[in-house]
């Protein structure tokens, strides 16, 4: 992907424009009409899907002609995919992306606190295992709580996904404008 990036330098500009507008968008939505704050979030995540896995589909096939299948196909295609099924299910991202959230978040606490117990058979590491504790606490109660209220979490997570998005594009620009000298 770097050496499609190296051919096509300015895409690499555009990808980071596009992200950070996504991001600004889903920002500015989630103050100002937080009912259409799914939606908006749905088509600007199937632009991302498309973007990347068409630029991936694309790259891939200039880069390897003789190659019959790679995984850089695979991933493209599902990428693409799930742009489409975006696009058709619109209300699909707020209906799983506090559970998926919440139990992700229980499934890390639940690993970090188990390595806190083993860590506590080592002396010396008393800061790992109470910081494992801690951490583990923290997205334990986060987790359970998104769970207990999905509308409360959802806002900040569309928030916390816009910040996401700008400063990846942010990202992007930057490292494009380098590209460019």
């Amino acid at each position: 992907m770097m050496v499609f990036y190296s051919k096509y330098k300015w895409l690499r500009l555009l990808m980071g424009v596009f992200f950070l507008l996504a991001g600004t968008l889903t920002v500015i939505v989630n103050f100002t009409r937080p009912e259409a704050i799914g939606e908006t979030l749905s088509i600007s995540l199937a632009i991302v899907f498309f973007l990347i896995g068409g630029i991936s589909l694309i790259a891939t096939l200039i880069n390897e002609k003789r190659a019959v299948y790679t995984p850089a196909i695979l991933t493209s295609s599902l990428l693409i995919a799930l742009g489409v099924v975006l696009c058709i299910k619109r209300d699909l991202i707020t209906s799983i992306i506090v559970y998926f959230a919440a139990v992700f978040a229980i499934s890390i606490a639940i690993v970090l606190i188990i390595r806190g117990i083993l860590l506590t058979r080592y002396k010396k590491q008393t800061a790992a295992f109470v910081t494992c504790f801690i951490i583990g606490g923290i997205l334990l109660a986060a987790g359970i709580y998104a769970l207990i209220q999905p509308g409360q979490v959802l806002s900040m997570m569309y928030v916390v996904a816009g910040v996401f998005l700008i400063v990846y594009g942010i990202t992007e620009i930057v490292f494009g404008i380098k590209m460019l000298k």
